[in-house]
């Protein structure tokens, strides 16, 4: 008798469990998915250019960050800490590693105790490093940095420099500005030293283009401004992209 109540009790179990499953399942509908992408795009993003260290790193000039912090704040006061003015404002994290140049692959492996409020301590297995530098990987890093920038521009969503909240998102979308110019720069320098094979030639144009496109506009979409725009560096930036294509012509015309 004891025997058959626990076979019942099992047969609900996983009557109940399939029941929810299926639930489950029919409510991941395209809405669910698309908001699952769009945080995994956030965590991946941040993790490799912020914390990974999979890269040449290189230290931001701190005016050059409080002239940011006062651009997307309003009411920011490097001289005050804890609750002022509205109460929301940007704080750099601890031990930041910005990138400006992207390895071509690398292990997420933690070498350390991670400690969340320092990125220093969330630095990937330096052992792991393929240090090949690439246009594949440098090139689809800087198109998510400009997207997800663009992203953290919008209005609505993250506010504006005069409004209680976003702060500190969007001092996020001008760091990955400032990496993503870093990153241009250091490959228009070094053009020789990037594997631009596989279509990385490709997706270096795009990135720049991009880029330098991001730069020039007086308001980006869903903003009514644009704080990332910098014309000097957009004409420099395009200037780039139009040395790269010539480049990659030249070649690609020598080769056939």
């Amino acid at each position: 008798m004891k025997s058959i109540k626990l076979f019942v009790i099992a047969i609900a179990l996983i009557l109940a469990f399939s029941v929810n499953l299926v639930m489950a399942q029919e409510t991941f509908d395209s809405t669910a998915a698309e908001e699952e992408g769009y945080w995994y795009s956030r965590y991946n993003l941040g993790n490799l250019v912020m914390r990974s260290g999979m890269g040449e790193t290189f230290m931001p000039d701190m005016q050059m960050m409080m002239m940011v912090m006062k651009m997307v704040d309003a009411d920011f006061d490097p001289m005050q800490k804890g609750m002022y003015g509205d109460g929301d404002h940007p704080m750099p994290p601890a031990n930041a590693s910005l990138l400006q140049s992207v390895y071509k692959s690398g292990l997420p492996y933690y070498v350390q105790k991670v400690d969340v409020d320092d990125f220093g301590t969330q630095k990937w297995n330096p052992a792991s490093f393929d240090q090949t530098l690439t246009g594949l990987a440098n090139g689809y890093t800087i198109i998510k940095e400009v997207e997800w920038a663009k992203q953290f521009h919008v209005d609505e969503h993250f506010g504006l420099p005069t409004d209680n909240f976003g702060a500190q998102w969007r001092f996020v979308g001008s760091a990955l500005v400032m990496e993503a110019k870093m990153q241009v720069m250091r490959f228009h320098d070094n053009m020789e030293k990037y594997d631009l094979s596989g279509g990385g030639d490709y997706v270096m144009l795009w990135a720049i283009s991009d880029l330098g496109n991001a730069l020039e506009q007086s308001h980006l979409l869903y903003s009514r401004s644009n704080r990332y725009k910098d014309l000097e560096a957009s004409a420099m930036i395009l200037m780039a992209a139009d040395t790269l294509f010539d480049n990659d012509k030249g070649y690609r015309l020598a080769h056939h």
